[in-house]
């Protein structure tokens, strides 16, 4: 492997690893929660609500974790930003 071509891949493992560690953060606390503090066997709809939650809080935690990769510079967006939005 060149070491070029080693770079970007450790860029790319570093990416993917903050964000899903984000995610995995945002979701892992609303399955505590849900298994030892509620208590809700999965047979029920209140258990797949929450975990319904569980996956927004998880989009809610890594967000912020893409969007500071991408202030620094680390990665770039997949799609073109329109110039309206990149101030966000």
């Amino acid at each position: 492997m060149t070491r070029h071509r080693q770079s970007r891949l450790r860029v790319a493992l570093k990416i993917s690893a903050l964000a899903i560690v984000a995610f995995d953060i945002g979701m892992g606390v609303t399955m505590l929660v849900v298994a030892f503090v509620l208590g809700y066997p999965p047979t029920t709809i209140a258990f797949w609500f929450v975990m319904w939650g569980g996956l927004l809080l998880g989009f809610m935690t890594a967000y912020p974790m893409v969007r500071w990769l991408l202030g620094r510079g680390v990665t770039t967006p997949v799609w073109p930003v329109p110039p309206a939005l990149s101030g966000f």
